[in-house]
């Protein structure tokens, strides 16, 4: 009878640990349609983000161009300025194109992409929708020295809410 209890356990909970690591790294990809309208999804350090129910917010800033804000309690700003389905590399150079920071909760510090990329795949302005990719090494402003990656960054299905 022993033998026969510990196989069940065996059999139910390995099974379920094992799905449950793999659910956060690949969280994007199990999920059904219903479950991706407007999710921002990354791994900071190897730790999971999922932010559900996410708006993209689109305005009209001053000299009539227009800007594309994904900003949230942790990327302080991102944004794209005159956005565009595009792939943008992330550091010094794209400052024309993209604006993003970091800010870590833990003591505030400010971080700024070094390198990565940002893959805006789909702008959909009649469907008023938004998807892409992104990956990026951010360093910290104060400390250059401090680091931190970003990895398997996916924006599914966003809506794109007008403001002015």
């Amino acid at each position: 009878m022993h033998k026969f209890s510990v196989r069940l356990i065996v059999l139910v909970v390995l099974p379920f640990l094992f799905s449950f690591r793999n659910s956060d790294a690949n969280l994007s990809e199990h999920l059904t349609a219903a479950d991706t309208s407007g999710l921002f999804v990354c791994t900071i350090d190897d730790k999971p983000m999922v932010i559900k129910n996410f708006n993209a917010y689109m305005r009209t800033v001053t000299g009539g161009y227009r800007q594309l804000s994904l900003s949230n309690d942790r990327f302080s700003k991102f944004f794209l300025i005159k956005p565009e389905v595009a792939e943008i590399n992330l550091g010094a150079a794209s400052m024309q194109q993209v604006v993003i920071h970091y800010t870590d909760p833990a003591n505030f510090f400010l971080y700024k992409p070094q390198s990565g990329v940002l893959n805006i795949k789909v702008l959909d302005e009649n469907r008023k929708v938004l998807s892409g990719e992104f990956e990026m090494e951010l360093t910290c402003k104060n400390n250059p020295a401090k680091k931190i990656k970003i990895k398997n960054g996916k924006l599914i299905n966003i809506p794109i809410v007008y403001v002015q």
